[in-house]
């Protein structure tokens, strides 16, 4: 293997890096709260680039256990940071309502170049096999320069004289208060989960529906295309759909994609794209309607959601591996498109009747 390093290897490396993101999850959002979100997004830039240079110039299991470690760590100070970071810097200009269009127009750009990158990184491997390595240490330089030229929010400010255990008790107290939140935030991690672990055994179901393996950069490319035109959809349909009509649109396109991903040949590969484009639409409007809802721990709660369908997925992957080893890939599809239809269809009138109580 590349590198000299066994399957087992690799696997753990993966694991360890799950493991760490998950286990330090929502203290990270509990350290933006209080620290900042600029700072937050200024160490995951930082621990983002030690691991792509320790990749770029690791021959060794040492070298690239720390390039795992790092990665893991630079998730635990992203994920929920950007979010709430957008959200506060628009609440201050008092452009709040416009968080799905400019959520949307940042998914669309970086799902974009994401799709590009994915076209382009075999040739650059061809050409040398660090090259791809050395490309990201440019995109993590970048990001830390623009995580630097940020302005902290002003009400982010106001939390650093919190603790740590205050803020995390503080969080899911208005977390269990607000019932609209948690509706959302389960929701929101069943759909998620589901997605990705769709995404998780999509290689070998194409192979099996005798998809050539050609074709599957190019689609792997519509694929992230496709959800960042997902997250701008959702901005355009908030012009003639209120955003509990956006979530629930979501939510049934992706039973729809399920649906047509429980079929045999080339038309699981439009299941997959629709699956993608309602990743997007999903993403975006549950984001949406939980920061719309949260008063003060935004950071703090988003990473609770983050971790939930973190959790969620653990749980998932492992089930639907076990019934696609006991049955088949697409066997498997067809009963967690039961399963997830079932808890869509009776989660929504709770998610209704909670956001007809709990507007702000």
């Amino acid at each position: 293997l590349l590198n000299n390093l066994t399957f087992s290897q690799v696997g753990l490396l993966a694991s360890i890096t799950f493991l760490i993101q998950i286990s330090t999850e929502i203290h990270g959002g509990v350290f933006a709260d209080i620290k900042g979100r600029r700072l937050s997004l200024m160490i995951h830039s930082v621990l983002g680039l030690l691991s792509s240079i320790f990749l770029t110039f690791g021959d060794s299991f040492l070298i690239f256990l720390l390039a795992s470690i790092s990665y893991g760590f630079a998730g635990t100070f992203l994920t929920g940071t950007k979010s709430s970071m957008l959200f506060d810097t628009l609440k201050e200009l008092n452009k709040e309502k416009e968080y799905k269009k400019f959520s949307g127009n940042i998914m669309l750009f970086s799902y974009t170049l994401n799709a590009l990158v994915l076209l382009f990184t075999p040739f650059l491997f061809d050409i040398n096999s660090k090259l791809p390595f050395i490309l990201t240490s440019v995109f993590f330089i970048i990001s830390f320069v623009v995580s630097y030229l940020m302005k902290e929010p002003k009400s982010s400010l106001v939390e650093n004289k919190t603790s740590y255990l205050s803020k995390i008790k503080s969080a899911f107290d208005e977390t269990y208060k607000n019932r609209t939140i948690m509706v959302l935030i389960f929701v929101g991690a069943i759909s998620g989960s589901f997605i990705f672990t769709i995404y998780e055994f999509i290689q070998p179901y194409l192979s099996i529906n005798n998809i050539d393996i050609l074709y599957f950069g190019i689609i792997y490319a519509l694929m992230r295309l496709l959800a960042g035109l997902g997250g701008k959809l959702a901005h355009l349909l908030g012009s003639t759909v209120n955003n509990d009509g956006i979530v629930v649109c979501g939510l049934f396109a992706i039973a729809i994609a399920s649906i047509l991903l429980s079929l045999n040949g080339t038309i699981i590969v439009i299941g997959l794209l629709l699956l993608s484009l309602s990743e997007g639409i999903n993403n975006i409007a549950i984001s949406d309607d939980i920061n719309q809802r949260i008063h003060n721990n935004r950071t703090t709660i988003l990473s609770l959601f983050n971790f939930t369908k973190s959790l969620s997925f653990t749980i998932l992957a492992f089930i639907f591996g076990i019934l696609s080893d006991m049955l088949s890939i697409q066997e498997g599809i067809i009963i967690f498109t039961i399963f997830y239809i079932v808890i869509v269809i009776s989660t929504l009138p709770l998610l209704i009747k909670k956001n007809s109580r709990s507007k702000v």
